[in-house]
């Protein structure tokens, strides 16, 4: 299969919820031999747990969700439970390999109710930034059992009946649902720099959340360091992604072959997805 690189000026697609923050679908990216992926059918966000009823209504009605995919681990699951979708499969696909370096660091303690997202920013600050700054997006596209998950997200797309919309989330719709969104967009073709262009779009969303955050590293005498892993981690830090994509070319022999021999897909199963999915 050839990957066309089609460079183009993106036009975001936001999808406003009463609760469910950071969404919304690729439909208008230029894919394989120019073709737009169809608007309304990928849809990326935040968890589902603070959706309202008319959130809910619209997913069900106004895009016709057939599957959803919960990216977050059991615990972050049983903190904020995804509100259900009339009609759609959740599928629970944990990413963060729980058995890796980064969750033995992240891990919730007996009692513990501080987010993952909390807790990541309290890692950063105890001093601990550099593990994060190198290799936090590269230990995903890395690990046997995130490739494994995400190789998971991609059959049940495949192998989904109903083929209404799909939507993923992780807990904000950036990190883990931001490299699923790559990954199926490489599968349809896209090219990288718009790949990259939706990746740190996620930012837009967390402005205000940034401000403060990065306001309290730097009442806390953090460094510049901590300050871009704070930008990775309450919105998106770009240099981290494209650092995966890197080691993906490097360690891999670039995104089609990553999708080939990591993610388990055939030509024949890129040629679903696009028939699928591309206009």
């Amino acid at each position: 299969s050839v990957f066309l690189s089609a460079c183009i000026d993106m036009e975001h697609k936001d999808i406003i919820f009463d609760g469910i923050v950071n969404a919304r679908h690729l439909g208008g990216m230029i894919g394989c031999n120019g073709r737009k992926v169809k608007n309304n059918l990928l849809i990326r966000c935040g968890d589902l747990s603070r959706a309202s009823d008319s959130d809910v209504e619209k997913l069900e009605r106004e895009y016709g969700v057939s599957l959803v995919f919960d990216f977050r681990t059991d615990y972050e699951r049983d903190t904020a439970p995804d509100r259900s979708v009339e009609g759609a499969a959740n599928h629970h696909i944990n990413i963060i390999n729980t058995n890796g370096e980064l969750w033995s660091l992240l891990k919730p303690q007996p009692g513990d109710t501080m987010s993952l997202h909390d807790r990541l920013l309290g890692y950063v600050l105890s001093g601990k930034a550099s593990m994060m700054a190198h290799g936090f997006y590269v230990s995903f596209v890395a690990d046997s059992v995130s490739q494994s998950n995400y190789s998971k997200f991609f059959r049940l797309i495949i192998d989904d009946v109903k083929k209404g919309a799909v939507l993923w989330h992780c807990s904000q719709g950036k990190d883990r649902t931001g490299l699923a969104a790559a990954f199926l967009l490489s599968a349809l073709g896209v090219d990288r720099n718009s790949i990259i262009d939706d990746f740190e779009y996620s930012n837009h969303a967390y402005t205000n959340e940034l401000a403060t955050v990065r306001k309290k590293v730097i009442d806390a005498g953090g460094s510049t360091l901590e300050l871009e892993v704070v930008q990775g981690l309450s919105g998106v830090n770009v240099n981290w992604f494209i650092k995966a994509l890197d080691y993906i070319d490097v360690n891999y022999g670039g995104m089609e072959s990553y999708l080939h021999n990591q993610l388990k897909l055939s030509d024949n199963d890129l040629e679903v997805l696009r028939t699928r999915f591309l206009e």
